[in-house]
């Protein structure tokens, strides 16, 4: 039986529900305000980034270097991420944020004239297609870690002779962990990585793959560890 296409999802309750929600947040607190230092909304962008799992007022020191060594949309592009990595690492995860902000400057520079669009629509639909791409974001490549390779493209986990394929999500799953090797990774992003940003999957889910993967490494006798970092997310690491 062909599968059943999916109607497009009806947001307007979703928007009324958000602009309650802003409403009372501004009489809550009438004198709030960002506490981000920025001067354009590309680094807006940058500095969010920089502040998940990080304090605002770090985020604020940190760029004060990022951003005179790269003024512009364009210098930031066009730096390696391995140069912005070593600016940002004090903001923590810095291997993936670094790769998240060369991705997203490369973006503007390419297809928005160095300019973050300016429609929530324009830039939900941006986000979307990237989601609809797993493991398709940031460099690919035959990925190590460990003793293992793992081939993004096929869903291959190899160790030596022995190999196994994995799921799509699994695969999706395994790329995310081997990009950010030894780094303990919250629930929400792994569930944004997999399932996408609007998705309402249950934490079970998760879990559930999260076993998967452990079998599929134990199955090419792998020496990585999955493991479980409680009320967090978890952390891949290798064994010694």
């Amino acid at each position: 039986m062909p599968a059943r296409k999916k109607e497009p999802e009806d947001l307007t309750a979703k928007k009324k529900l958000a602009l309650e929600v802003i409403d009372r947040l501004k009489k809550e607190y009438p004198d709030a305000g960002c506490t981000l230092d920025y001067d354009h909304a590309w680094q807006l962008l940058v500095s969010v980034r920089l502040a998940a799992q990080c304090t605002d007022a770090r985020v604020n020191i940190v760029v004060e270097d990022l951003f005179a060594r790269y003024p512009s949309v364009a210098a930031l592009a066009a730096a390696e991420p391995e140069d912005i990595e070593a600016i940002v690492k004090p903001c923590g995860l810095g291997h993936s944020k670094a790769r998240d902000i060369s991705a997203c400057m490369r973006m503007l520079r390419d297809k928005y004239n160095c300019q973050v669009p300016t429609t929530f629509e324009e830039l939900l639909a941006r986000i979307r297609s990237i989601m609809r791409r797993p493991g398709k974001w940031g460099d690919l490549g035959l990925l190590k870690l460990g003793d293992v390779s793992f081939d993004p493209e096929c869903g291959r986990l190899s160790k030596g002779a022995k190999e196994c394929t994995l799921s799509k999500r699994e695969s999706t799953l395994m790329e995310v962990f081997l990009r950010n090797p030894g780094q303990v990774l919250p629930r929400t992003l792994l569930l944004s990585r997999v399932w996408g940003l609007e998705s309402d999957v249950e934490d079970g889910n998760l879990d559930n793959y999260i076993h998967f993967l452990r079998r599929r490494l134990h199955a090419v006798d792998s020496s990585l560890q999955l493991k479980t970092i409680r009320g967090v997310g978890y952390q891949m690491e290798v064994y010694h």
